[in-house]
């Protein structure tokens, strides 16, 4: 490549020397080459004795040329020349050669005027008086870091609010301090407040702060996002319009603080719009429920049905949903309590707990579908999944631990302490399990009384017996031989049977000597230690 270029240029030079001017003649002519190097083919150059017409540096070649005339083309680094129907490549730059070393730094210029510097004044419940620009504090009632401009006071930074929402945008009520309303982006007017609530809703803001004492609606406010946040800061709200004061709108995510409400509530719709430390008087937060006295309900449709019951407690979705008269309810878990329309006195905790109870009374279910299908059964208790799960209309039962009493439906009076105590029990009543799988697999047996891990496990229907035991012995005829202690109750004592089953009886206690009580036992001694009863 270099060899080519350097014959271009020995042409071009010997050129200059005819006469002092460039001609192109028999010593010029010759190959023409392309950007690279190349010879390009059927272009060589057969112009004799015309001088080049020089046109300088350009960027592209230049308009109408005329023979001879030539230039360096600054883009492609090559020198051209017209030779009456076509550019030629005269010659080709050379490579570029190598960076030279760097020179020495020159001396830094001058410093720059310092920017003004924030003064902090602390956490503060209001804006400073007289505040001048670069002012800075935090509110600790918006929980929000304020910067003062010169003229107004612009947001910092917001504190505690849920990821990917926008700013606050911030509102003084019509009675709030001067101060507060200073840094406000809006004071409310005190009559129909929702309206501008809505607006700055409708604008995109999902944070919307309150600052005063008290703000008037007449109508509804209803979320327009997801991740909406209404902090109220104490603020007291109540509506002209005889409405809920705002509504979720079916948004998730939404977050109600410090709401303190005369009237109206909050109505939910979505399972996660949260409240957080809000007062609500004697009024309600929850779906299309009237303003009953000191019903409390956390959830959507929780106490939905709801139309004069008063002192329940409703958390979570659908819990005490059919309630209508029912009293002194508490409801805790996705569909607790769902079909309870009368009943009084229940409290339900687990998801489904006394799910199917109408108008039983007095019960009591602790646990993930507890008592589910109880329906007029009273005084349950039911401590454990699926304890008591299937009871419809039996009373009294008392179930601790999982599956304590499952399959029961109508057998009264039952007690069972233990994982699947009495699980298979459907009728039968008076029956007292303590164990883990104590009395399993009794069903209609009734007066029963079972002690120990698997005692009685094998019975089914067999009444007033007693074990005492913690094997198990494999059927109910091992129950009755084998377990420690083996009996049978009867209304007349002397009807009555005990088993004693062990090789050895300690009776090192028993006296020695006759004269006790009619029907206690004695060792004779003199005997070979043989055992009698006083007569």
């Amino acid at each position: 490549m270099r060899k080519l270029m350097r014959n271009s240029l020995l042409k071009v030079i010997m050129c200059l020397l005819l006469g002092g001017v460039l001609l192109v003649s028999a010593a010029c002519t010759g190959q023409a080459y392309d950007s690279a190097g190349n010879p390009i083919a059927n272009q060589q150059t057969y112009i004799q004795n015309v001088p080049l017409i020089w046109q300088g540096s350009l960027a592209s070649a230049p308009a109408s040329p005329a023979l001879a005339w030539a230039y360096h083309d600054t883009t492609t680094g090559m020198t051209m020349y017209w030779q009456g129907s076509a550019w030629q490549v005269l010659a080709t730059d050379g490579l570029t050669g190598l960076t030279g070393a760097t020179g020495a730094t020159g001396p830094a210029g001058s410093n720059g005027t310092n920017g003004l510097s924030i003064v902090w004044k602390g956490s503060l419940s209001s804006a400073p008086g007289s505040p001048v620009t670069n002012w800075a504090y935090y509110n600790t009632s918006t929980l929000i870091a304020y910067i003062y401009d010169g003229s107004t006071w612009q947001t910092l930074y917001s504190a505690n609010f849920p990821t990917g929402r926008t700013a606050s945008y911030v509102f003084a009520t019509s009675d709030a301090l001067a101060s507060d309303k200073a840094q406000a982006n809006q004071v409310l007017t005190g009559t129909a407040d929702n309206v501008a609530v809505t607006a700055a809703l409708t604008a995109g803001y999902k944070v919307i702060t309150f600052l005063g004492v008290t703000s008037t609606f007449a109508g509804t406010v209803t979320l327009l996002a997801n991740n909406t946040i209404i902090h109220a800061n104490g603020v007291v709200f109540s509506n002209n319009a005889s409405t809920p004061l705002f509504s979720d709108g079916g948004k998730t995510g939404c977050v109600f603080q410090d709401v303190i409400t005369d009237a109206g509530g909050i109505t939910f719709n979505v399972a996660n719009t949260e409240i957080q430390n809000c007062t609500l008087g004697s009024y309600y937060i929850g779906l299309n429920i009237p303003n009953v006295l000191s019903n409390t309900i956390f959830g959507p449709a929780a106490l939905y049905s709801n139309t004069t019951g008063a002192y329940n407690s409703a958390f979570g979705q659908a819990a005490l949903y059919s309630n209508t008269t029912g009293a002194y309810n508490s409801a805790f878990g996705q569909a607790a309590l769902q079909n309870n329309t009368t009943g009084n006195y229940n409290s339900a905790f687990g998801q489904a707990a006394l799910y199917s109870n109408t108008t039983g009374a007095y019960n009591s279910a602790f646990g993930q579908n507890a008592l589910l299908t109880n329906t007029t059964g009273n005084n349950n208790s039911a401590f454990g999944q699926v304890a008591l799960a299937y009871n419809t209309t039996g009373n009294y039962n008392s179930a601790f631990g999982q599956a304590a009493l499952l399959n029961n439906t109508t057998g009264n009076s039952n007690s069972a302490f233990g994982q699947t105590a009495l699980q298979s029990n459907t009728t039968g009543g008076s029956n007292s399990a303590f164990g883990q799988a104590a009395l399993y697999s009794n069903t209609t047996g009734s007066n029963n009384l079972g002690l120990g891990y698997f005692a009685g496990f094998y019975n089914t229907t067999a009444s007033n017996q007693l074990f005492i035991n913690t094997l198990d012995q494999g059927s109910y005829a091992n129950d009755v031989k084998n377990s420690l202690i083996y009996g049978i109750f009867n209304s007349t004592p002397a009807s009555q049977t005990l088993s004693l089953n062990a090789g050895t009886i300690n009776m090192a206690y028993l006296p020695t000597s006759s004269g006790g009580a009619a029907g206690s036992l004695w060792i004779d001694t003199t005997a070979g230690y043989v055992i009698k009863v006083n007569h």
